[in-house]
C-alpha cells in the first residue's frame, strides 16, 4: 500500500444539512459508518484518527421543526399496566423538536490516510447530518484532493480541526508553541475515538473553534500555522478521562441529600420494566403517581421533591446550579419563609417567586462558577430534561439542560452585553441591525447585497458598531437568544426605573 498523504475531502450536497449544536460529524465518525465496522483509511495518533471535523463551506443557517410522536419509551402501549397514557405531559407527550440546519453547497473534512478509500465509503453514504431519511443532507458526488499540509488535526490559524484530548493538545504545545492556547478554546468532556456512544472514549478535550469556513479560507488552507511534529507515539501515555455522567454528577454533589430530605415512597405494581430516562433495569423507583419510572440515580432528579405540579413532572418554573461548591435552585413556587424547602442541606439554597426565577439564569450564564458544574431549567417532564443533562467544562461552552440540550459562549456572551450597554444601541435598533447584516452575509443577489449594506449603514454607525455587530452570534443560535433575553430584560428593568 502506497504511504499515507495530506489531502481534503468534500462532499457536493443537494439539500440542507441538519447538524445539531455540538455535533462535529468527524471524518473517522463517518467512515466508521459507511465501513460497517471495517477498517478506517486513515493515520492513527494515539487513538485518535487523523481526521477533521465537518467544515461547511459558506453555510447560510437555517432551522428546521419535526414534531415528535408518541411512543412510549422502551415499551408497548399494548402492555402497559397504566389505566391511561397522558398525551398532554409526561415522557408521552407529542413534542415539536428543533434542529439547526444549514443551506450549503459543500462540506469538507481534512485527513492523513488515502483519500481514495474515504472517497468510496462517504460515496456510499445516503447523506450528512441528521434527517437524512427525510431527505436532508442528501450527497451529490464526493472528490479528494492531496494537501502540501496536513489539516486533520490543527487549521491555519492554530486551533483544534477536530476533538482532541487536551493530554494530546499540551504535548503537540510543548513542540508547537504557536497552537492557540487551551483557555482561549472550548473544551469539554466529549468522545474522541469511535464508537462515540461507548462512555469509555470520553476525554476532556480541546474542541474546534467553529464549524464554518469560507471559500477564501479553503484556498488558503496550505499556509498559516505548520501542523506539530508528533512526539514518539510509543511513549506518549494517554490517559481517557472516566469523567461521571451528568446524573451521577448531580447524585453525588446534591441528589442523595434531596432524595433523603424528602423520603422514597414506596413501590406499587404498576412500574415499568426500565428507567424512562436511561433505560437501567436496577432500583426501580416510582414517580409521577405511577405515570414514570426512574431508576436510583434518576429517581434523585425527577422524583417527587420539586413540589411543582404533580410529583415526577418539574414544570417550567424551576432551575439549578450544582457544583462542588453546592447547588443553587430557583422556583416559581412562591414559598412562605418557614416552608422553604432543603434548610436543612448544608450547601443547598434556593431562591423562590417569579421575580427570582427571572434573574437566577441570567446571574449563572454572566457571573458562572469554576467548572465542572451542572446547569438546567425545568419542562413539563423531568424524563426530558434528564436526557439532556449535561456538565460544563468550560466557559467557552456552558451547557443548558432542558427539554432539549443548548451550548452557550459565556465569555462571549458578558462581553456583547457589557458592549451593547455602552453603546447605547436601542435594542430594537440593534436587532433590526443584526438582521440586516445577516441579509447582507448570505444574500445571493449583488443588488440584495447592496440594500441590505446601504440600510445598515443608514440605521448604525459602521465605523464605531461594525467590528461589534459582526461578533455577535447568529439569530438562530442559543447565543442570540440568551443575549436577546438578557438584554430585553435589561430594557425593561431600565423604563420601570424611569
Amino acid at each position: 500500500m502506497q504511504d499515507p498523504v495530506p489531502f481534503a475531502i468534500t462532499a457536493t450536497i443537494e439539500t440542507p444539512v441538519i447538524l445539531p449544536d455540538g455535533a462535529y460529524l468527524t471524518l473517522d465518525a463517518l467512515l466508521e459508518r459507511a465501513s460497517e465496522g471495517g477498517p478506517i483509511p486513515l493515520v492513527q495518533y494515539n487513538r485518535v484518527w487523523m481526521g477533521s471535523a465537518a467544515f461547511l463551506v459558506d453555510p447560510r443557517p437555517l432551522e428546521r421543526s419535526f414534531v415528535s410522536s408518541m411512543q412510549l419509551h422502551g415499551g408497548d402501549y399494548n402492555h402497559d399496566p397504566r389505566k391511561k397514557v397522558l398525551r398532554t405531559g409526561g415522557p408521552d407527550m407529542a413534542d415539536i423538536d428543533r434542529y439547526p440546519a444549514f443551506e450549503v453547497s459543500q462540506i469538507t473534512w481534512f485527513g492523513l490516510g488515502y483519500p481514495g478509500e474515504c472517497v468510496q465509503l462517504v460515496q456510499s453514504l445516503p447523506g450528512i447530518g441528521k434527517k437524512v431519511a427525510h431527505g436532508f443532507g442528501a450527497i451529490n458526488r464526493v472528490e479528494a484532493v492531496h494537501l502540501e499540509v496536513d489539516r486533520s488535526i490543527v487549521l491555519p490559524d492554530g486551533t483544534p480541526a477536530r476533538p482532541i484530548p487536551m493530554t494530546h493538545w499540551a504535548e503537540m504545545r510543548a513542540t508547537s508553541p504557536e497552537l492557540a492556547d487551551p483557555a482561549t478554546l472550548p473544551t469539554d468532556d466529549t468522545s474522541v475515538i469511535p464508537p462515540y456512544w461507548d462512555p469509555d472514549n470520553r476525554a476532556f478535550a480541546v474542541l474546534p473553534r467553529h464549524r464554518a469556513l469560507s471559500r477564501q479560507e479553503l484556498a488558503r488552507i496550505n499556509t498559516g500555522v505548520a501542523p506539530p511534529s508528533f512526539p514518539d507515539l510509543q511513549n506518549l501515555q494517554i490517559e481517557f478521562s472516566n469523567n461521571e455522567t451528568a446524573v451521577s454528577f448531580f447524585v453525588r454533589h446534591v441528589g442523595r441529600k434531596l432524595a433523603a430530605a424528602e423520603g422514597v415512597p414506596g413501590n406499587t405494581a404498576k412500574l415499568s420494566h426500565s428507567c424512562a430516562a436511561c433505560g437501567s433495569t436496577k432500583d426501580l423507583q416510582r414517580a409521577g403517581n405511577g405515570y414514570t419510572t426512574l431508576c436510583g440515580d434518576c429517581y434523585t432528579f425527577g422524583g417527587s421533591y420539586q413540589k411543582i405540579k404533580r410529583p415526577g413532572r418539574m414544570g417550567a418554573g424551576w432551575m439549578g446550579l450544582v457544583s462542588a461548591d453546592g447547588a443553587r435552585f430557583a422556583t416559581s413556587v412562591e414559598y412562605s419563609p418557614d416552608e422553604r424547602p432543603f434548610q436543612s442541606i448544608d450547601g443547598c439554597d434556593i431562591v423562590f417567586g417569579k421575580p427570582a426565577l427571572q434573574v437566577f439564569l441570567k446571574d449563572v450564564l454572566t457571573s458562572p462558577p469554576s467548572p465542572p458544574f451542572l446547569l438546567f431549567v425545568g419542562d413539563q417532564s423531568s424524563v426530558k430534561v434528564l436526557r439532556n443533562l449535561k456538565v460544563t467544562y468550560s466557559l467557552r461552552r456552558v451547557h443548558v439542560g432542558s427539554k432539549t440540550l443548548e451550548s452557550v459562549d459565556a465569555i462571549s456572551l458578558q462581553e456583547n452585553l457589557e458592549y451593547w450597554r455602552s453603546s447605547n444601541i436601542p435594542l430594537t435598533t440593534l436587532k433590526r441591525a443584526v438582521r440586516l447584516l445577516n441579509d447582507y452575509r448570505y444574500a445571493y443577489a449583488s443588488e440584495r447585497k447592496e440594500e441590505a449594506y446601504s440600510k445598515l449603514k443608514r440605521l448604525v454607525d459602521l465605523d464605531t458598531h461594525l467590528p461589534f455587530l459582526r461578533r455577535l452570534p447568529a439569530t438562530h443560535t442559543a447565543d442570540w437568544r440568551y443575549f436577546s433575553r438578557f438584554a430585553n430584560q435589561e430594557e425593561q428593568s431600565q423604563r420601570v426605573a424611569q
